[in-house]
């Protein structure tokens, strides 16, 4: 069961010292070029996408979000994240975090329009990585990309028991909207 959650971008206020803290890169700058290159190369972006998909099944694994899935079924997620399947893909609200060791992506945020809305499809960090403001971070940078652009509101689903995600969402300012269970 899925508690549905919203939060009113006119209500929120960017506090400028997270963009000091980590290095955020948009799709439509890198985020673009690390997703899809550009060139006919179909195993980079096919890599890319496996990266992606790593993170996702190495942050969701042993979690209450894990109903047994594979790698192979993580990645059918991101393709069909990309392809559409939570509404048309928002590029300009989709950033990553790659570690600054060159280990790969630590955490990422995906945003979709979903109906017309905005919608945070993923926010996913590493295991290794967590509790340190990474999500945070993401989410933060979403929203100013959303403000940007116009959007009033962001909406997300999250599992009724992930007490931890709920208390991340609710100290960005999300609410649960009535009536709000999938």
């Amino acid at each position: 069961m899925r508690k549905r959650m919203r939060l009113l971008l006119d209500e929120f206020l960017l506090d400028e010292f997270l963009f000091d803290e980590i290095e955020v890169e948009r799709r439509n700058e890198s985020f673009e070029s690390w997703v899809s290159s550009g060139t006919a190369d179909s195993q980079a972006t096919d890599h890319r996408k496996t990266a992606l998909a790593t993170l996702m099944f190495e942050a969701y694994q042993g979690t209450v979000d894990d109903d047994g899935e594979t790698l192979e079924d993580a990645l059918a997620e991101v393709e069909g994240t990309f392809n559409g399947r939570y509404g048309r893909w928002f590029a300009d609200g989709s950033f990553i975090l790659r570690s600054s060791e060159g280990s790969g992506i630590i955490a990422a945020s995906l945003l979709t329009l979903y109906q017309g809305l905005p919608l945070l499809a993923f926010s996913m960090t590493h295991p290794r990585y967590q509790r340190r403001g990474h999500a945070r971070s993401l989410i933060t940078a979403s929203i100013a990309a959303l403000q940007d652009r116009g959007f009033t509101e962001l909406h997300l689903a999250v599992h009724r028991s992930n007490e931890a995600a709920i208390g991340l969402y609710r100290s960005i300012g999300f609410c649960e909207i009535d009536g709000g269970d999938e």
